[in-house]
């Protein structure tokens, strides 16, 4: 009996560690939705749109701020080699944040006036806060301390959406929400630096430049490769709306972000805490040589399962409920939705399998696939914009083309993972 327990306790946790930052993204997303009535009543589109626009920019440069070096503090056996990582992270941040600062000033001064005002300037902050949380969040993640990754997503939207109505409210003179979103960083960092004090002394004993040196180089390919293969993925979406922009204006734009919005609120609500679980569990996995396909298997059949039921409910009532909920005139994003609907919940099943590669060392041909990811994505839309000049049919040709591509993406983590596995020449049960 308490080996059976034990087994069924080793088999729960990764449901329990998932749970504990469900719980706090849920709660971070209730506020944000409870907020957001309001919000577009004290703000104008116009600030609304400023805030788009920085906040777009930031977000993107902060995926590479850190060199990408905090998704590798999990893969050390060593928890002394995990933090040089961590501390490399960190120092990679710096840096970037006064490379960032140079190459802005050079563009203001030589190729064009920024349009943007004092955000501009204040973007490098933005990126430096979002990577430096980034990598604290990577080292919670390894020391499974899920509770302080919840708490810390529920200040940051408590934060950001009360001083945004705080700053709505008393009017001031800059943008509100950027300002609310900058309080919420620097906040959210103070409150992670509590976190960790119980982990600084032991940090202090197991740095040196020496092996920071040695794991910058050892861990080469994040920076070199998945810098690259993230700035691509970020870029797939941005991408696709620039062409809708391009072709058929603002107004489809509006509607098919919408569309858009709503699919990834599953990723936003539990895929991301699914893949930061599945990460640490698979690197554990990795470090004790054992099998990774039935995590991998576990995984798939709970991500399937979930999606199943956003697949059945868009597919059939995707116009109906966007009409209702939103508008009649939004009721084509729900159209939308039903053509992306299968790409969206693929990718959703996708996204924590993705760690496999990152484990297993195998980057430079995750990179590969994004390439011919963004080139498909590319290729569909120019042919299908050519010849028919329709976004429906234009987006039912994508739809298809990610399908089938990210059903082939899939298929290759197995195949890597069930050759790891072989190797490990483990008895069969």
């Amino acid at each position: 009996m308490p080996k059976r327990n034990a087994i069924w306790n080793n088999r729960s946790e990764l449901t329990k560690n998932i749970l504990k930052l469900i719980t706090g993204t849920a709660i971070a997303q209730v506020i944000s939705i409870l907020i957001s009535p309001i919000l577009t009543r004290l703000y104008s589109t116009e600030e609304f749109g400023e805030f788009t626009i920085v906040s777009s920019i930031f977000g993107v440069l902060a995926l590479i701020a850190g060199g990408r070096y905090e998704l590798a503090i999990m893969l050390p056996k060593r928890k002394t080699e995990a933090a040089n990582v961590f501390v490399l992270s960190l120092l990679v941040n710096f840096c970037f944040l006064f490379l960032l600062y140079f190459t802005l000033f050079l563009i203001d001064f030589f190729v064009f006036n920024q349009t943007i005002g004092i955000w501009y300037y204040v973007i490098p902050v933005f990126v430096f806060l979002m990577g430096i949380i980034q990598s604290f969040n990577a080292w919670f993640n390894r020391r499974k301390m899920y509770k302080e990754i919840a708490v810390n997503r529920i200040l940051s939207s408590a934060t950001t959406n009360g001083f945004s109505l705080l700053n709505g409210l008393i009017k001031i003179n800059l943008n509100g929400l950027l300002f609310a979103s900058l309080i919420a960083g620097f906040s959210n960092l103070l409150v992670i630096l509590y976190q960790i004090k119980k982990d600084i002394n032991y940090i202090k004993r197991s740095v040196s430049i020496v092996r920071i040196k040695e794991f910058a180089k050892k861990y080469n390919r994040f920076p070199l490769i998945n810098s690259v293969q993230s700035l691509l993925d970020a870029s797939q979406i941005n991408g696709l709306i620039y062409l809708i922009s391009v072709l058929f204006g603002k107004q489809s734009v509006g509607v098919f972000s919408l569309a858009i919005r709503i699919l990834f609120a599953p990723m936003n609500f539990i895929g991301g805490s699914i893949s930061q679980v599945f990460y640490q569990e698979a690197s554990s996995l990795h470090h004790s040589s054992k099998e990774l396909v039935p995590l991998m298997k576990k995984t798939l059949y709970q991500t399937s399962f979930l999606m199943l039921f956003v697949l059945v409910v868009i597919m059939l009532f995707g116009p109906l409920l966007f009409g209702l909920v939103f508008g009649k005139e939004w009721a084509n994003a729900g159209i939308y939705s039903q053509l992306l609907c299968p790409w969206i919940c693929l990718d959703f099943i996708r996204a924590p399998l993705s760690q496999i590669p990152l484990i297993l060392h195998k980057q430079k041909e995750v990179l590969y696939f994004s390439v011919v990811s963004n080139l498909l994505l590319l290729l569909c839309f120019l042919i299908a914009g050519f010849y028919f000049k329709d976004l429906i049919i234009i987006l039912t040709v994508i739809s298809i083309a990610q399908v089938i591509y990210l059903s082939i993406l899939i298929l290759w983590f197995f195949k890597v993972a069930s050759k790891y596995d072989l190797s490990l020449n483990l008895p069969r049960k």
